[in-house]
Parts: C-alpha cells; sequence; structure tokens
C-alpha cells in the first residue's frame, strides 16, 4: 500500500509543486536532516533491531491487558 501511495499521481503531482519543493528544502537546511532512499525500508529495519525485551512495564499494563508478567517483573517505577 505504501508503495501504490508514494507511486501515485495525485502524490507525485503534489511532490513536485514548488511551494511543496520550498518547504521541504527549507526543512531539511534548517534541521539539517538528510534524504533517505528507501524511507519504509530503513523503518521496518530499524523496528526489526529495536530491543523490546528491554523496556521495563508497569504491573498497570499487564494488569490492563490481562497478559502474565515476566519472571521477577515486578517493576513498580511508575505508581499504580
Amino acid at each position: 500500500m505504501f508503495d501504490e501511495f508514494v507511486s501515485s499521481p495525485e502524490e507525485q503531482e503534489y511532490k513536485a509543486r514548488p511551494e511543496v519543493n520550498c518547504v521541504l528544502e527549507t526543512i531539511r537546511k534548517e534541521v539539517d536532516v538528510v534524504l533517505i532512499d528507501t524511507p519504509f525500508e530503513y523503518i521496518k529495519d530499524l523496528q526489526s533491531k529495536f530491543p523490546y525485551e528491554q523496556i521495563s512495564f508497569t504491573n498497570k499494563y499487564y494488569d490492563t491487558l490481562g497478559i502474565e508478567r515476566p519472571a521477577g517483573g515486578s517493576i513498580e517505577r511508575l505508581r499504580e
């Protein structure tokens, strides 16, 4: 769906508008953003390497979802 959106005639026409290019170029220069040729693939790769197991959740999180807490997982950093 993403590829269809990016290559759609409407999106191509929008990206070609001078005012859109002007704003994007200004943002790129001011924020020092580097363009990525394949942003979707970059994000998917970033997600696949993210250490989700290192995120600590409160007991309330597990209680709300009705899932079992991990072994030794009595995390009380945030007050319930």
